[in-house]
């Protein structure tokens, strides 16, 4: 459960900037490894223990995981479907967890601030620069003279400045 209370530390320590697609699957894929490790560890307790005194058992510890498990799971979600509905740009993400009905867990230390303001202006300033690195790649394929070219280190120097505007375009998502 520690491993879990970290990697929930560590997700709200990030920036809003590192919250792509890609980062919220890899942290999702972290908390259920770690999930599936806890209950195989609950599954070997459950078998090896049967004294239903013993501390795990009488302070309700695998309820308590669970309802822990979901709040860091639900609060990673927050940030995946708070991504905008375009096809394109909106990432795929697993079905949310079923939750026991029966918990009584303090949701205080697990509250986080609504993330809804930060991530339509992050998708508004990246397609901003999408459209002006666009444009400063059309303007500089539009000056290109390729009738005029008629050395090899003219049509080098060519393909580098169209290469520039393509690679400042392609590495705007990163």
């Amino acid at each position: 459960m520690s491993a879990m209370d970290t990697l929930l530390i560590n997700f709200k320590k990030d920036g809003p900037e590192r919250n792509t697609s890609a980062y919220l699957q890899k942290r999702l894929s972290t908390l259920e490894g770690y999930w599936n490790e806890f209950q195989t560890n609950h599954t070997r307790l459950c078998a090896e223990y049967e004294d239903p005194n013993h501390k795990y058992f009488s302070e309700n510890y695998y309820q308590r995981a669970i309802a822990f498990y979901n709040e860091v799971k639900n609060h990673i979600m927050k940030y995946v479907t708070t991504e905008p509905t375009n096809p394109l740009l909106k990432p795929t993400r697993p079905e949310p967890p079923t939750t026991p009905t029966t918990l009584n867990v303090s949701q205080t230390m697990f509250s986080a601030k609504s993330t809804s303001q930060r991530h339509p202006s992050r998708v508004e300033e990246m397609l901003r620069k999408q459209k002006s690195n666009f444009k400063a790649f059309s303007r500089t394929a539009a000056t290109l003279d390729l009738e005029g070219l008629s050395e090899r280190w003219e049509y080098e120097d060519a393909m580098k400045r169209i290469s520039v505007d393509n690679d400042r375009s392609a590495s705007l998502g990163d």
